[in-house]
């Protein structure tokens, strides 16, 4: 164990391995920092089968060493290597390491959704309404910090919410009129139903939204009667282009 943790970080003082407790049904391996990694009797073969808690067990489940070098190096003597072949690799070409990468990902990602389903759509479906609002947060590594950013980002959160819900008003005012413009929903839910798996940032739904104001502009009309008005000015145009057609009972 502390020869595969420590190949390419620095070597701990304190042995990382403390115990290892068996049951019935798992093998547990209990590490210095309190971590610990757990194998299921029942196994797989898969890493998603193994039970990872805290920062060694994380590392060892990552890392691998040949069973010489781990022999070299309990027995304390310094290992003979071939500088010819200590270079060597195999695929590790872009076009070959990619690929083998996606596949390792893809399979990780298969795993995950089996195991947990509704958990899987239940956050896509958050992605999906998250792509159009603003959330800040502040954490450092996520949000841009700068004098005033949580009242920057509040207020963003805010128009933002209000704005995707003048939207759907818009869609749903444009539904029961059965206008053209549902056409322009198409791109707007292709967007976030394409990307909804791993992204959440707002900046990937700028493409659609000029095809959004269309549907605000059909809210905003129509709580402000501009709708109505336009009715009835082509009403009246209507009845006083028939009245200048029909001919005069004079006549």
């Amino acid at each position: 164990v502390a020869v595969v943790i420590a190949k390419d970080s620095k070597p701990t003082a304190i042995p990382p391995f403390t115990s290892l407790v068996t049951t019935a049904e798992t093998a547990t391996l209990r590490l210095s920092d309190q971590s610990a990694l757990t194998v299921p009797r029942v196994f797989s073969g898969r890493l998603t089968d193994v039970d990872v808690r805290g920062e060694l067990a994380g590392m060892l489940v990552t890392r691998s060493e040949t069973f010489s070098a781990i022999a070299d190096a309990t027995s304390g003597q310094r290992p003979v290597s071939c500088r010819l072949v200590e270079q060597v690799r195999l695929n590790s070409v872009f076009y070959r390491r990619e690929p083998h990468l996606m596949q390792r990902h893809l399979a990780l990602a298969f795993d995950n959704i089996r195991r947990e389903p509704g958990a899987f759509v239940m956050a896509s479906a958050y992605r999906m309404f998250r792509l159009f609002i603003i959330r800040g947060t502040e954490n450092r590594s996520v949000s841009y910090q700068y004098p005033w950013s949580r009242f920057a980002y509040g207020a963003g959160t805010v128009l933002s919410a209000a704005y995707l819900g003048v939207f759907l008003a818009g869609v749903i005012i444009a539904w029961r009129r059965r206008s053209a413009l549902l056409w322009l929903l198409v791109p707007i839910i292709y967007v976030p139903l394409t990307i909804c798996f791993v992204l959440t940032n707002m900046r990937y739904t700028i493409t659609v939204q000029p095809l959004m104001f269309a549907f605000a502009a059909v809210a905003l009309g129509s709580a402000l009667r501009l709708d109505y008005s336009n009715q009835r000015s082509a009403a009246s145009r209507m009845v006083r282009d028939s009245t200048i057609s029909t001919p005069s009972s004079k006549a």
